[in-house]
């Protein structure tokens, strides 16, 4: 026989609980708090001691707020919520009239909390299974983006490999110095995107640079070569 019912949950806080208020007249409801700070008197108790506490005259009892006086609320009663053997809440039922709770409102409040914890317990789970899935997504999502760059990589490296071999083929099948050379830039331009290029040998007997072949200018290059004024350690 209860006119107003308050069930308080521990919020994400160390202290701070946060709570539904249910009352008949539903206007009693909105002279009580919506979120505390922290826990304080007969809740405070019961959240440590984690025992239901019963008080069936609250204007004789020193440990009833002048709040919950004021509110014209004669009995009380007060059941921890727990889960997992935790104390993560207090349901607290009153009367406005002076009321005697009796064995059996007692085992049926405890019971209604008891199907309270479970619920909270279930709320609990989901709230860590999705936590948890948000970071395997977020790990997922990492591991392919990793795994993208790898192979993005791989693909480079492959297409590296690929293009030194086609340069080692094309070029053992002719002897022709000139056009060995040529089609090196060619090969190269192809496979790194140069846009320009040149080769150039040391002419034995002079000791100067030689360009023998080159890529991405008009050049008519004889036979043997351009001499340069270039030499070991001469040029830029």
């Amino acid at each position: 026989q209860t006119q107003i019912a308050t069930l308080y949950i521990k919020g994400r806080g160390e202290d701070e609980l946060v709570f539904k208020v249910v009352s008949d007249p539903p206007q009693m409801a909105e002279q009580i708090q919506i979120r505390k700070p922290r826990a304080k008197g007969l809740t405070a108790q019961i959240l440590r001691s984690g025992e239901t506490l019963v008080i069936e005259n609250a204007a004789q009892d020193d440990r009833v707020s002048s709040v919950i006086k004021n509110l014209g609320i004669q009995s009380q009663l007060g059941v921890p919520v727990q889960v997992g053997g935790e104390t993560v809440g207090v349901l607290f039922a009153g009367s406005m009239e002076l009321h005697h709770f009796t064995a059996r409102e007692l085992s049926l409040t405890a019971f209604l909390v008891n199907q309270a914890s479970r619920a909270i317990r279930n709320a609990q789970l989901y709230q860590e299974i999705t936590r948890l899935n948000l970071q395997l997504e977020e790990r997922v999502e990492q591991r392919t983006s990793e795994l993208a760059a790898a192979n993005t990589e791989l693909t480079m490296e492959r297409d590296r490999t690929e293009a030194l071999y086609r340069v080692a083929r094309e070029l053992s099948e002719t002897l022709d110095l000139n056009r060995v050379m040529t089609r090196a830039l060619q090969l190269l331009r192809e496979s790194i995107e140069m846009k320009q290029g040149s080769i150039l040998l040391v002419d034995q007997q002079t000791g100067k640079l030689v360009l023998r072949a080159s890529l991405g200018r008009a050049l008519n290059l004889p036979t043997k070569g351009q001499p340069t004024a270039y030499g070991a350690g001469v040029g830029h």
